[in-house]
């Protein structure tokens, strides 16, 4: 996403800060991050 405060494997460095590039690495952590916590969140619901 464009804007944020920091991206999680930044084009240039692991961390990077004020970036307004998407780099496909970080969308792909991102997803495994949010795929994650909404099993741990749905599993007590079964």
């Amino acid at each position: 996403s464009r804007g944020l405060l920091f991206q999680l494997l930044g084009r240039e460095r692991v961390v990077e800060f004020s970036n307004m590039n998407t780099s496909g690495m970080s969308i792909f952590v991102h997803v495994i991050i949010f795929f994650s916590h909404l099993t741990i969140f749905l599993i007590p619901i079964d």
